[in-house]
């Protein structure tokens, strides 16, 4: 749309073939002033960036009132304080349930930032009764990532990280740890390889927490199953940190865009007059 502005009072110029300072060709363009305040004050806006908001899906490695809380509750303070951390871990929640939720939460229009993903221990787990089935768990992870792509939301996908014993995690385990441990390398590759098909970001935990000398301080006492918030969650945080930031760069801000364009062509007009 072409602006058209009156002039004000004292600034005629009725001269024949001449223009008046406040009209372009054909008399359509915004008084150099107004351009100038306009183009400032949407720099300004452009250079103050939103507080992100980040969201974290899973169970209780990743639930905020669990114990002494998450890994969520480190990286909130290691990307911004400020920043919002949307916490959707819930304890012994299977990957089949975090996805419903996931797949719920973006078809209601809800929306971050960045969503992290975090799922899969209590399906090796057996909870529920419900036999352990690498493909299915693989599967509600996939669906998890197609949701999020279709929706335009970025995401980062985590591998669960090993049992140590006595593995119990305020549950009555049969066998600990070697057989928990075999299903949860194995998935680790899994979803590892899922995420690549994708194009999606993959931290894998298991190996991160595997090669740890010692991960006796990194799990809470007498658990072996959920961490410590300065020993696991802190590595955690340590090793996801800057992935999070790189994913959390802001995209150009269409106003600022719009500024530039239209200082752009009053430049190009003021050279067009000219010549």
């Amino acid at each position: 749309m072409a602006f058209q502005l009156q002039k004000p009072y004292g600034k005629e110029d009725h001269r024949p073939g001449r223009r008046s300072p406040w009209e372009g060709r054909g008399g359509n363009t915004l008084p150099r002033f107004l351009l100038s305040a306009l183009i400032s004050s949407l720099l300004l806006a452009g250079s103050a960036q939103a507080v992100p908001v980040i969201a974290g899906f899973g169970d209780s490695l990743t639930s905020l009132t669990h114990d002494d809380g998450s890994y969520l509750s480190l990286l909130n303070n290691y990307i911004d304080p400020d920043a919002t951390m949307l916490d959707f871990g819930i304890t012994a929640n299977p990957s089949s349930t975090v996805a419903t939720r996931l797949v719920n939460w973006v078809s209601g229009f809800n929306t971050a930032d960045l969503v992290i993903i975090l799922t899969g221990t209590p399906d090796v787990f057996d909870v529920r009764g419900v036999p352990y089935d690498e493909n299915s768990v693989v599967g509600n992870v996939t669906t998890m990532m197609n949701a999020l792509i279709g929706a335009g939301i970025p995401a980062l996908v985590l591998a669960p990280p090993p049992v140590i014993a006595p593995c119990d995690g305020a549950m009555t385990l049969p066998v600990c740890p070697d057989d928990y441990n075999t299903r949860l390398d194995s998935l680790s590759v899994a979803i590892g390889n899922a995420a690549a098909s994708l194009g999606v970001p993959f931290v894998d935990l298991f190996e991160l927490f595997s090669n740890q000398p010692d991960l006796t301080p990194l799990y809470i006492p007498m658990d072996g199953v959920h961490l410590t918030l300065n020993g696991g969650d802190q590595l955690i945080v340590s090793a996801i940190g800057s992935v999070v930031q790189s994913l959390l760069v802001p995209e150009p801000d269409l106003m600022l865009l719009t500024a530039l364009g239209l200082a752009a062509l009053a430049a190009r007009r003021r050279l067009a007059a000219r010549s």
